[in-house]
């Protein structure tokens, strides 16, 4: 079976990460109630701290990292099953998949699934849900979370890292104190944690240059960490940023720091920002250089603002989102149209490569690529639905131009078709048909027309509208007297034609 796509089980490398014990015995006190939820501005280093002490405490961890995708909860309970351990089991014990049969069900199938899974874990576990704020706020995944963390068993722990407080289906954990909350008041820097930060880096700054710096940076920890990759101009920042929104402080100095790396970084830093994250390899393919390797490793180890994760078959790396979001609009400047296109087109192979469809899939939407949009359709849709990933009308409400015209007259003849058949009484049916006519009778296209005019056409006649219906079908007789069409749709014509006459 493949592993779950770039390292989304992988827990960050610790490597040359100042211990901060100070926190770690608040977190030895908060797993007595055996749900942390750890929450600060971005580069507050929630992950750091919560990875750095699994790491002191040798507990045993599964780390699953979060992203919008998980707001479909069929994606989440899918992929969190292929990261459990089998703890040399020959033949481990199948979680469930929820397939569209269990939806009615949800809360009862979401009490069973982590009823089995906190049972493979074992007697004493840790998991970590990192990134919990990337997660849609409407999604039903916040009350999965809220049945998922009642059952947590004696001897385990959930950790859960987000950069906003827990969400109101959690309210009940908070008043009842079985949810220990760790908030930005307990993760900023200390004054002596900022200096110990700032040996440690090898730094050699006066006291005096130390209280400004950590004036400035008000204990967050990445500004810091990026502010010294500043020392050897420190004396000359004569107009200090605003610290008091970190997203100011973040595009101001990764701004200074692009603006310093030699030309082949850069190149790769723009090149890579359309990837949420990479390998050597994946870089090296954007790029064409094989030094994406060593200008990588090089990166992580000077900057800090890249994150290391030690997956396999190779690293994992991962831009800060804000570093990122930086790039991203760094590059749509310094591209032109023909290169961005370019590289958000082979950025979505990349991912397309890793599992990442619904990365890959947006990509292709920004850059209007719809036959490579239908090629990922068609290539994978089955094995989604398959595994009950398959929110497709919920998708397309949330995205009503997410579809090209030809591609939104077959979705939505095709989708109001099947609620036929599956749900005749569905209440969105009629709204489909008239977005699949409305699409259709805009095309040029009269292949596409009468495919999908005669689904629509026969979905009226079931429905019982037959004038409606009838209008159609003449419509369709106008447009095959100006326009050879296949002897196919010339036979479903007729078929829907019959079809009427023998209602009305």
């Amino acid at each position: 079976m493949k592993p779950v796509s770039l390292a989304k089980t992988t827990r960050p490398s610790m490597s040359g990460i100042l211990p901060r014990h100070r926190l770690f015995k608040l977190l030895d006190r908060a797993r007595a109630s055996s749900i942390m939820w750890v929450t600060g501005p971005p580069g507050a280093g929630k992950t750091t701290l919560v990875a750095s002490y699994l790491e002191s405490a040798k507990l045993a961890s599964l780390w699953y990292q979060l992203d919008e995708g998980d707001g479909d909860v069929a994606s989440f309970f899918y992929y969190l099953g292929l990261a459990t351990p089998d703890h040399g089991r020959r033949k481990p014990a199948r979680l469930p998949q929820l397939t569209p049969e269990y939806h009615a069900g949800l809360p009862a199938f979401t009490r069973r699934y982590f009823q089995a899974f906190y049972q493979q874990l074992g007697p004493s576990f840790a998991i970590v849900l990192d990134g919990y704020h990337e997660v849609p706020a409407r999604s039903v995944f916040h009350e999965v979370m809220r049945i998922a963390l009642a059952e947590v068993p004696p001897g385990g722990a959930v950790v859960l890292i987000s950069r906003s407080d827990p969400p109101p289906a959690m309210a009940r954990l908070r008043a009842n104190r079985a949810m220990e909350v760790i908030g930005w008041r307990e993760l900023r820097l200390t004054q002596e944690e900022a200096n110990a930060l700032v040996i440690r880096r090898g730094e050699k700054l006066a006291g005096n240059a130390l209280v400004e710096l950590y004036e400035r940076t008000q204990g967050w920890a990445a500004g810091l960490l990026l502010m010294l990759e500043q020392a050897p101009a420190y004396d000359a920042l004569a107009a200090p940023p605003d610290l008091s929104n970190p997203g100011l402080v973040f595009d101001y100095l990764a701004g200074e720091i692009f603006q310093k790396t030699d030309a082949p970084t850069r190149e790769l830093l723009l090149a890579t920002a359309y990837l949420p994250q990479m390998t050597a390899a994946m870089a090296g393919r954007l790029t064409g250089t094989g030094e994406a390797g060593a200008i990588l490793a090089e990166i992580h180890r000077n900057n800090y603002f890249v994150a290391l994760k030690q997956a396999q078959p190779q690293p994992v790396y991962q831009c800060h989102p804000l570093l990122r979001e930086f790039l991203l609009s760094r590059a749509n400047e310094v591209f032109d149209k023909d290169r961005r296109a370019e590289v958000r087109r082979l950025s979505a192979e990349l991912l397309v490569a890793e599992g990442l469809l619904a990365e890959a899939a947006a990509l292709l939407r920004e850059i209007e690529d719809w036959q490579g949009l239908v090629a990922i359709i068609e290539a994978h849709a089955q094995a989604m639905l398959d595994r009950g990933i398959s929110d497709t009308t919920e998708l397309l409400r949330e995205h009503p131009g997410l579809l090209s015209g030809p591609l939104e007259a077959r979705v939505a003849s095709s989708l109001s078709a099947s609620m036929i058949v599956r749900q005749p009484h569905h209440p969105d049916i009629e709204r489909w048909v008239e977005r699949a006519y409305a699409a259709s009778v805009a095309q040029r296209d009269p292949q596409l027309r009468m495919q999908v005019e005669t689904r629509v056409a026969l979905s009226i006649v079931w429905a019982g509208h037959y004038p409606k219906a009838w209008a159609v079908i003449q419509g369709m007789h106008a447009l095959i007297r100006h326009h050879e069409v296949s002897p196919f749709q010339l036979g479903m014509l007729k078929l829907t034609e019959a079809t009427y006459y023998m209602l009305t």
